[in-house]
């Protein structure tokens, strides 16, 4: 399990919490900003997974074209954020959750985030995406 040392809570970060901080022009540009300066008030450990990682590349290259999507790539894989795989038991716990989800539209991606936060016992996530809140998760940027 990821260690919280002296108490620093764990706060998963979600693709459009990194694009919004990524990208001045998007429409959460603002708030990922705000809510960025508050849990670096608050000393939080930063989490994310390889697939959010992925997912955040491909929305950069789509939205942004491929140099941009690098430069933010790299940002986050030389930052200090701690990098959780998946892992395969995540993947099928995250299979379940869609399947037992059946009223939510929950991607792969988020199911996975699920499974990690759940791992870690991580009940934060800075997202911009209500299916996070529909887990029963707490969100911080969405209302920001």
């Amino acid at each position: 399990m990821l260690g919280s040392p002296s108490g620093r809570r764990l706060v998963f970060v979600d693709t459009g919490a990194w694009f919004g901080l990524g990208d001045d022009t998007d429409q959460h540009h603002a708030p990922a900003m705000r809510t960025r300066r508050l849990l670096a008030s608050e000393r939080a450990i930063l989490v994310t997974s390889n697939f959010v990682i992925a997912e955040t590349h491909a929305l950069a290259i789509q939205r942004n074209g491929r140099d941009r999507a690098l430069l933010q790539l790299r940002s986050l894989l030389s930052g200090t954020i701690r990098r959780e795989p998946v892992l395969p038991e995540d993947e099928e716990r995250a299979v379940a959750i869609i399947e037992q989800y059946r009223d939510k539209a929950f991607s792969y991606t988020d199911a996975t985030s699920f499974t990690i936060m759940r791992r870690h016992r991580i009940t934060r996530a800075f997202t911009f995406d209500r299916h996070f809140q529909q887990f029963g998760l707490t969100t911080l940027g969405l209302d920001g």
